[in-house]
């Protein structure tokens, strides 16, 4: 069995996880860090919505890479540090309000 040393993405715990059972049953499938947007929102300086400032609008259909993944700021609202592929603007971008909406998914 392979096995690969990793850390979450939800809550940064760290250990080892095995990629495949010695069957063949896929444990760990390859993941991307592209994600597109899905409804218009900013980029921002900092994690926290209302503490940070705007550095610019990401619009429907832009493309990210993430930096680092999901975090919560203080209202609950989940986001990703990213960068945009059409400029290379740097900064937090929402991934989900806390209403449920979404605002950016996988490509």
């Amino acid at each position: 069995m392979q096995r690969v040393k990793v850390q979450a993405v939800n809550d940064a715990a760290a250990g080892w996880a095995t990629i495949a059972g010695n069957q063949g049953t896929p444990f760990l499938e390859p993941g991307g860090n592209l994600f597109t947007c899905v409804k218009d929102t900013h980029i921002t300086d900092g994690l926290s919505i209302t503490e940070s400032k705007t550095v610019r609008k990401l619009i429907k259909g832009e493309v990210i890479e993430v930096l680092q993944f999901e975090k919560k700021d203080a209202q609950g609202i989940k986001r990703v540090k990213g960068k945009a592929k059409e400029d290379g603007a740097i900064g937090w971008m929402t991934v989900c309000g806390n209403q449920g909406t979404a605002f950016l998914e996988p490509c």
